[in-house]
């Protein structure tokens, strides 16, 4: 430690034990010694000589030495000024270059990182006051008094490839093989990685590619010539003639074994195959396998799944002899390149004599790193983040299915507020919803909208007979505006008599009660304490055959337009995220290291077997390290064991359906343990005035200056400020109505310097109106004199950029609260009332 005038420079170590790295999926033998993968240890932090919380800014440590396997210390140094605390985190990364396309990043690929809510915090005050200094500047990877937070990185700057061999996926002409119960014999499956390259000659053959080296003794107990070169930590360099006009399998660089995990209790995680001869996993047909393919060049990318066997010995075998029994290949299938985002591929297993044994039939996805991806931040994540509480309520398309089917209208009575509108959600805000759960899609623009159904419905004038004449129109082929302008139906017109008077009508309801409102305009316009569960929507296949929707968007492309976002207008709101399709689920997951991923199920009707049944849903949503599951109330409630089950390996529990619409079941699931219950007509459950579980949080942690209301007082950045202005004005103003509130410009993005930095202080009132109960209204002014603050509070850096809309002060902000716990600081907001507006607002915390 040295000082220089108000400065003082730390030296700041930290131990990271790579074994505790294992249990998200990041396997490193030990930084210093794997040059292959370039691992180091990092430090960023809130202050800019620490990259504010940006990785790539951050700084890297030295290596200082190994205090065992495994086991190593690190080091930085840094100045910082003598009355500054800050706060920082450690993070484990990669450094390498990356020839993929869609990658925007070729510097760190963090592998690890320390994921605790509230961020490490050093005083130095407090340093310099403590005699055991030591224990303030070296610290343990991950490790807290309450416990161990450590997290795994999203993708930057390589992209995964996940490879499934569902339970029908293979089969072996040979039965003996099928069933290894009734052998005397294990059989093992394994996965290696390997870079396709072409010779000299542009005719070749992928299949007659093969290398002169054996890798394990065939099961004919033969030389064999199935040794294709491996690309794990066990390869080496091998120098091989390579026959010109062929495919070579080439590897360019030797990473580590590629990691898998089968749907099955305590082997549904990731992890590296038990069997370190040829890292493969215990495997019987039936098995639903995935593995997991880090690379920088999927176009390239080629894989072998391998089949072993190994002779099963007694206990008194393994007392007499201490060596395991030899490991046998049985043969092996190639797969790849791999074409898209998503396929299907199939190829025979061939033994080692290059004759076929049986048919191998894989499922693989594609995931590449989100593109034009906000700038990194490790300033806060609540991916792995619940407080546990009583369940909270979330309003199902706010005040719940407005639009029923023929066969529900007898038995279900439709919402009173048109659903996924700003209507039915600022009514469910008024009846205490701590969520609400919308539905968000793309239309061919890629615009971001709320709606449930793929289709809507238009009417149309027949040429003969001039009738009347519904046509059905997916979502994704209609603009935006198409949308706005054109009289559209929901799809249970269809059921529905029609005459020529629907076709003169005029669309005279609010902007606020229409369909089909942008996603932007539900985070800008509604209150910033109310929390979104967000269900992307993407079609999947069914059982039956067909699918919910034919030519839908590529994969990454809608992912990456929904996260972008949501990232960028979401402020500091608690937001769920959730889809049916696993592979949709996957990606929001990888993509960003923010917001929680719930995986929606069970649905058995869909072709996907990870939705035939819970303990599928489990395995696969525990195996991509998602924060919970929202599950189909009517099933979970025959199968109550199931929820117990799901909290016994750390899931979080939605329910959702018709079972919950009924009070007594709620309150069964309440019982049961469930954490949140997405259910319809919340105005029959709590009466209008109702404050969800976060409003009364926010009001009760908040000051009441000057007898007034908490509900009154708000701090807001105003730009242009004019301090002529008096609250003699402002009172005048009060209750004046203002101009109704227009849908925003899809185009329009909120820069970060709209607001001006001077805050002042405006008041509120309801206003209500007798034709528009459901709505309330908000009055604001232009300014007002100012407060004696000349400089805003450091706990509120960024809030102008929160109140325009923007979503940097999110990733930027170090005392951002958890998604399901936060303050009222959020986006800004607009009045319910279709004929007044208000500005931004930003309350006090």
């Amino acid at each position: 430690m040295s000082s220089e005038g108000c400065r003082l420079t730390l030296s700041l170590t930290v131990e990271v034990e790579f074994k505790l790295l294992e249990n998200v999926g990041a396997y490193i033998s030990g930084a210093s010694t794997d040059r292959d993968q370039k691992v180091v240890v990092g430090i960023t932090g809130n202050t800019n000589g620490l990259g504010s919380w940006n990785p790539e800014r951050g700084m890297i440590c030295k290596f200082q030495k190994t205090d065992s396997p495994g086991t190593e210390t690190w080091s930085c140094c840094f100045t910082s000024d003598i009355c500054q605390s800050f706060q920082y985190r450690y993070f484990v990364a990669a450094c390498e270059e990356t020839n993929d396309e869609y990658s925007d990043s070729n510097m760190l690929r963090i592998l690890a990182w320390e994921s605790r809510l509230k961020p490490r915090n050093f005083s130095i005050i407090d340093y310099m006051n403590n005699g055991d200094k030591l224990c303030l500047t070296h610290v343990k990877f991950g490790v807290y008094d309450n416990g161990t937070f450590i997290q795994r990185g999203w993708l930057t700057n390589t992209s995964e490839l996940h490879v499934r061999l569902s339970a029908t996926a293979c089969k072996f002409f040979n039965p003996c093989l099928s069933n290894t119960a009734q052998l005397q014999h294990n059989m093992y499956i394994a996965c290696s990685k390997f870079v396709v390259e072409p010779t000299f000659s542009d005719e070749f053959d992928a299949d007659t590619v093969l290398d002169d080296r054996p890798a394990v003794c065939p099961e004919d107990g033969s030389e064999g010539t199935m040794g294709l070169r491996r690309v794990d930590s066990q390869a080496r360099s091998v120098s091989s003639p390579v026959t010109p006009g062929v495919f070579s399998f080439t590897p360019r660089n030797c990473p580590h074994p590629v990691l898998l995990s089968t749907l099955e209790i305590n082997r549904c995680c990731a992890h590296r195959g038990e069997n370190t001869e040829c890292w493969g996993t215990l495997y019987k047909p039936g098995d639903d396998v995935t593995f997991y393919v880090e690379t920088s060049d999927i176009e390239n990318t080629a894989i072998v799944i391998e089949f072993y066997r190994q002779e099963r010995r007694t206990k008194s075998q393994d007392t007499a002899q201490t060596n395991a029994s030899p490991l046998r290949l049985i043969g092996c299938a190639r797969f790849g390149p791999f074409e898209g985002t998503y396929g299907r591929k199939a190829s025979q297993i061939l033994s080692s004599k290059q004759l076929p044994i049986g048919d191998l039939r894989v499922q693989y996805l594609v995931i590449h790193p989100m593109t034009k991806a906000p700038t990194p931040s490790l300033a806060v994540t609540y991916q792995h983040h619940w407080k546990k509480r009583k369940a909270v309520d979330i309003g199902h398309r706010g005040m719940g299915t407005s639009f029923l089917g023929h066969s529900q209208k007898s038995t279900k009575k439709p919402a009173n507020n048109k659903e996924n509108t700003l209507d039915s959600f600022r009514t469910a805000v008024q009846h205490g919803a701590d969520f609400v759960e919308m539905d968000v899609q793309l239309t061919k623009d890629h615009k971001v909208v709320v709606y449930h159904d793929y289709e809507a419905v238009v009417i149309s004038r027949k040429k003969r007979g001039g009738r009347l004449s519904y046509l059905p129109i997916a979502i994704k082929d209609l603009n935006y505006d198409d949308l706005r302008e054109l009289k559209v139906h929901h799809s249970s017109v269809l059921h529905e008599p029609h005459t020529h008077e629907k076709m003169d009508e005029d669309d005279l309801d609010p902007i606020e009660m229409q369909s089909f409102p942008l996603l932007r305009s539900c985070f800008n316009e509604l209150d910033p304490d109310l929390g979104f569960v967000i269900e992307v929507k993407y079609p999947m296949d069914f059982k039956a055959g067909g699918c919910e929707m034919g030519n839908f968007f590529e994969y990454n492309f809608y992912v990456d337009t929904i996260l972008r976002e949501i990232l960028s207008f979401a402020g500091s709101r608690r937001i769920l995220l959730s889809c049916f399709d696993p592979n949709v689920c996957i990606m929001l997951q990888l993509k960003q290291n923010i917001y929680p991923v719930f995986q929606l199920g069970i649905a058995p009707e869909y072709a996907d077997t990870r939705q035939n049944d819970f303990e599928h849903l489990f395995w696969s949503a525990l195996s991509h390290q998602l924060l919970g599951v929202c599950l189909e109330s009517d099933r979970l409630l025959e199968v109550p064991d199931a929820l117990k089950l799901a909290h016994l390996h750390g899931l979080v529990v939605l329910a959702w359906g018709e079972a919950v619409n009924s009070p007594e079941k709620r309150a069964q699931l309440s019982e049961l343990g469930v954490d949140g219950i997405i259910y319809d007509t919340l105005n029959e459950t709590k009466e209008r005035g109702t404050l969800s579980i976060f409003k009364q949080k926010s009001q009760a942690s908040s000051p009441e200056p000057h007898g007034l209301s908490l509900d009154a007082l708000h701090t807001i950045s105003v730009p242009n400020f004019d301090g002529a202005r008096t609250m003699q004005q402002l009172a005048i103003n009060l209750g004046s109505p203002e101009q109704a509130p227009s849908e925003s410009n899809p185009d329009d993005v909120p820069s970060r310097g709209v607001f001006g930095p001077i805050h002042v202080a405006v008041m509120r009132e309801q206003v209500e109106l007798e034709k528009l109960s459901h709505t309330y209204s908000m009055t604001s002014c232009e300014s007002i004199t100012p407060t004696t603050a000349t400089k805003p509070a450091e706990n509120l850096s960024g809030v102008a950029d929160v109140a325009s809309g923007t979503g940097s002060s999110t990733l930027q902000s170090p005392n951002k609260v958890p998604p399901e716990d936060q303050g009222r600081m959020g986006t800004g907001r607009k009045n319910s009332s279709s004929g007044q507006r208000v500005l931004p607002l930003v309350t006090l915390a």
